[in-house]
């Protein structure tokens, strides 16, 4: 039995290591790893008897997907155990008893670190069992548990007049989101999902409980939202403003004819939008048959997002563009939660490489002739290539670019190269080298800025990357907060 709960301990099997009551199929998975430090099933089931939660070991039903990362790239990584997590308290006794038995803790929400981080063969602190969403009608505020993915946001919402910037690819996890900044289609008009928190409840590396917003550890929320994923402590709720929502007009449009042209256009257009479009503009490279049996790519660019507003007023925004060439479209206007379910995806794990950068100001003519230029050389796999931007700007810039740890309030756009793929292709040594081409060739017409949430494992100078003029004050708060550095990954914050 590799499901530990309080009655399993007494029905184990005879085998021991060290005196601790193993099954034979823990003892397998003991054998077959490189480590020399595992800890017994006996040391996990003090834990297991203390929770409301379970532990998963190895072999045990449902601990499979915990191993998958989102980006497939990085393959499976086997944690000692992962422990699953439905009320705070089980937060805070998983790290004090993790500090006492040495073991690193990752924590996973939605599990969609770009980079794989939310993978370990350690300790897998997993919150996706703590979901609930409270609406106080009195205060006007929603409660958000750690675990809740935008699914649950959009389910909890779906019945109220209400919401917050939120993704629209369902398994995302909030905690994440939030914690990164948080962009949507609602961020031009409402702010960045961390511009909406009001109070987040985070476990600390001593395992005490840091209630933080303005007036408690002002400090501490400051670095919490931009930068608080994965480096600070472990999130168990966050409390958000909502904003009210009505109808919406939700749209994909596409240009097949004159791309250079339309996406040229289009920037010009989007430049002088309302804050109440949302959009992300994607030019993709895609194949069109020829004969015989071959195919060439060609451009294709696509706009998607929405508008509050009605279908004949976005038409009205959208006829520049229009009159180069006539768009393949689908538009509709819905109720606010109606047409997020239209265009929602889910988000399910695939072979994919994005790296962003930050674009402080339009993309010049130099910059769109080098995308097309650049997307024209790939050299091809089974996915695709594309080259996106969302479109920032509005209320995003209304916060001061040091009053969060989100600097980065004035730029006009987050720009991303995104690079998909299927198992077996053969060519990817020199996709991957074209991917990095294109962003440092980019750069000179971007920054050398990125969005944190878009983590990248091929990030040189990461911190700065990620983190730019607020990184002396985060790492500041990161020897206050976790002197030890207790929650590490990677390319997180040091300590001081």
């Amino acid at each position: 039995m590799t499901q530990l709960s309080r009655k399993s301990f007494i029905s184990l099997g005879s085998k021991t290591i060290g005196g601790a009551l193993l099954t034979p199929s823990l003892v397998g998975f003991l054998q077959g790893c490189s480590k020399t430090d595992l800890l017994s099933e006996f040391d996990w089931q003090i834990l297991s008897n203390q929770l409301n939660g379970t532990v998963l070991l190895p072999g045990a039903t449902g601990f499979d997907p915990f191993t998958i990362p989102y980006a497939l790239q990085y393959g499976k990584t086997i944690p000692q155990a992962v422990v699953r997590c439905v009320t705070e308290k089980d937060v805070v006794t998983t790290v004090k008893w993790a500090r006492q038995n040495n073991i690193a803790i990752t924590t996973r929400s939605g599990g969609h670190s770009y980079a794989g981080y939310s993978s370990t063969n350690e300790l897998l602190l997993d919150l996706s069992g703590m979901t609930n969403i409270s609406l106080n009608s009195s205060t006007g505020l929603a409660t958000v548990d750690g675990g809740a993915r935008n699914r649950h946001v959009f389910s909890a919402f779906s019945e109220t007049s209400l919401a917050i910037t939120h993704s629209i690819s369902k398994n995302v996890g909030m905690g994440g989101l939030v914690l990164g900044g948080g962009i949507g289609f609602n961020m031009r008009a409402h702010g960045l999902t961390c511009d909406q928190l009001v109070e987040t409840r985070m476990v600390t590396a001593e395992g005490d409980i840091a209630i933080c917003s303005e007036t408690e550890n002002p400090d501490l929320f400051w670095a919490i939202r931009g930068a608080g994923g994965g480096n600070f402590g472990i999130h168990t709720s966050f409390t958000f403003k909502p904003f009210a929502v009505t109808r919406v007009t939700m749209f994909e449009l596409a240009w097949n004819n004159f791309p250079e042209l339309v996406f040229a256009k289009l920037q010009d257009v989007l430049m002088t939008a309302p804050n109440t479009l949302g959009v992300k503009v994607t030019i993709e490279m895609v194949r069109r048959r020829v004969q015989p049996a071959g195919f060439v790519l060609r451009p294709v660019v696509t706009l998607r997002g929405q508008f509050k507003g009605e279908i004949a007023e976005f038409d009205a925004l959208m006829a520049p563009v229009n009159a180069i060439s006539t768009p393949i479209r689908v538009v509709t206007n819905e109720d606010y939660w109606k047409a997020q379910e239209l265009r929602s995806e889910e988000g399910a794990p695939k072979f994919v490489h994005e790296r962003s950068r930050f674009a402080f100001e339009p993309l010049s003519a130099a910059a769109q002739a080098t995308i097309f230029a650049k997307l024209a050389e790939w050299p091809v796999t089974s996915g695709s290539a594309k080259f996106n931007y969302f479109l920032l700007g509005g209320a995003i810039s209304l916060t001061a670019p040091d009053a969060t740890a989100f600097f980065a309030r004035d730029a006009k756009m987050i720009t991303t190269i995104e690079l998909t793929w299927k198992d077996g292709d053969q060519n990817i040594f020199d996709n991957k080298q074209w991917l990095d081409e294109f962003l440092l060739i980019m750069e000179a017409f971007t920054s050398k800025f990125s969005y944190v949430n878009f983590i990248d494992r091929n990030e040189a100078n990461f911190l700065n990357t990620y983190y730019g003029p607020a990184l002396p004050r985060l790492k500041a708060i990161k020897k206050a907060v976790d002197p030890k550095n207790y929650f590490r990954f990677p390319q997180g914050i040091p300590v001081g």
